[in-house]
């Protein structure tokens, strides 16, 4: 699978991917080993090799993917945390997430490994005073997974330029005025949220049980609702 084909393809599918991957690589690890159709076409290290190059470019896209929001959480923390530079704290992640991913068994639980793994980098218990700034973001951390999920890619290409980079409405949207931002937003929300209730039965596990579509029964309650997970401040 080449880079631009796993950029496309959703975190997820992704994840699903790479416990497949490491399915596949965990009997290479020992010696031995009964006969497999695959030794006719390459050699136990030449599949190993191919096995784990695959692992980790499928960890780059997601470390991408996620790099924008990890700078944002950091930006929340008091200065001081034990990983207190930007670098440091994204390492320390990283680090705790390489460690766990390879424990998951559904594709479902990718986006709690990686939270438990941004309080860890940060030196505090989920429920210290310090780390409630970042607590604040995991709403918007646990709806990234679902943005690549949406249906609608117009939408989907918007919210993640919108809430999820670096780049500015100015660049993106030179043109559109504040009533037209509104209504891309509205969309976006809208498209978003049903792309979260095709998971609502496993939403506690995928979310950490971070995500509460409760009295969500009209467009206007569910875009507040998610416009305050997505751009909160």
């Amino acid at each position: 699978m080449t880079r631009a084909v796993l950029d496309r393809t959703g975190a997820l599918q992704l994840v699903r991917n790479m416990i497949r991957l490491r399915n596949d690589l965990e009997p290479l690890l020992g010696k031995g080993g009964t006969f497999r159709l695959w030794r006719l076409r390459e050699s136990r290290q030449q599949r190993f090799d191919r096995l784990n190059n695959a692992w980790g470019a499928h960890c780059e896209v997601l470390l991408k993917r996620y790099k924008w929001l990890m700078n944002e959480i950091h930006s929340s923390l008091a200065p001081g945390a034990p990983a207190s530079s930007r670098d440091a704290y994204f390492r320390a992640w990283w680090r705790k997430v390489q460690n766990d991913l390879p424990g998951l068994t559904t594709a479902g639980e990718f986006s709690a490994c990686l939270w438990t793994a941004v309080a860890t980098a940060s030196g505090h218990l989920e429920g210290d005073a310090a780390f409630l700034p970042a607590a604040a973001l995991k709403p918007k951390f646990m709806l990234r997974q679902f943005v690549d999920e949406m249906t609608d890619s117009e939408a989907s290409v918007s919210l993640k330029i919108l809430a999820y980079s670096p780049l500015t409405v100015d660049a993106e949207y030179p043109f559109a005025d504040a009533m037209e931002l509104t209504e891309i937003v509205y969309e976006a929300c809208l498209s978003l949220h049903d792309a979260v209730r095709r998971f609502e039965t496993s939403l506690p596990a995928m979310t950490a049980g971070a995500l509460d579509l409760t009295g969500l029964g009209d467009p206007v309650t569910i875009v507040r609702r998610y416009s305050s997970w997505l751009f909160v401040s």
